[in-house]
């Protein structure tokens, strides 16, 4: 499989954790920049930054079996680009029946561009059985919940500037595009697409990560 292309101004974000204790979790989102390509350091203050973000918004969204466990932030301007860990475990505070490993809210991420696969979307790991409206849809009260400290958490992280680099807002990348090969998957794309995200909405129906757990 061919590298994937450099993406100029953008920055990948991979929020680590764990979830009844030996299942890893990540949720990869990706963060426009503006300014100097970012050294070393500033992506260390950025992970710092998340983390605490991370701290002060969703902690109450997850049981104590759905901790985070820190950020990873790479530069994706070109082939060498830094790469920064910041390690920083924050266990979930919300009491309640655990739910099964594999059980989460998807975030539908709205922009500006269609394409095949449909949409971004994030996979949050959140919530004990009282969450549930019933078997297949959450709470609609709950739903309200983690979208507001979702969004809390992606403002203190919006706009966060250090070394001379300013990360903007979050965005979505598309690698792949154009007349579909052979095969019938899309072409790589000499030169990526990059989109903000206008808008985010939670789904009602329960989702699941299970082909995204690491056991």
């Amino acid at each position: 499989m061919p590298a994937l292309p450099a993406v100029a101004g953008v920055v990948k974000i991979k929020l680590q954790g764990v979830t009844q204790v030996d299942h890893a979790w990540n949720n990869i989102l990706h963060w426009s920049y503006t300014g100097a390509i970012p050294t070393a350091d500033s992506l260390d203050a950025f992970c710092g930054q998340i983390n605490t973000a991370w701290a002060t918004a969703m902690p109450a969204m997850q049981s104590a079996a759905q901790s985070y466990q820190g950020c990873a932030a790479t530069d994706l301007s070109g082939p060498t680009g830094v790469e920064a860990v910041v390690a920083d475990a924050i266990p979930g505070t919300r009491t309640g029946t655990t739910l099964p490993a594999s059980t989460a809210m998807v975030m539908h991420e709205t922009v500006q561009f269609k394409y095949r696969g449909g949409h971004p979307r994030t996979y949050l790991l959140v919530g004990v059985a009282d969450d549930k409206a019933n078997d297949s849809q959450w709470a609609s009260t709950f739903l309200t919940s983690v979208i507001t400290q979702w969004n809390i958490f992606l403002g203190t992280i919006t706009g966060f500037a250090n070394g001379g680099t300013t990360y903007n807002r979050q965005v979505i990348v598309s690698y792949y595009g154009g007349a579909p090969t052979v095969g019938g998957k899309s072409q790589l794309r000499v030169t990526p697409l990059v989109f903000p995200v206008l808008g985010i909405t939670p789904r009602n129906a329960i989702g699941t990560i299970r082909r995204r757990l690491h056991f």
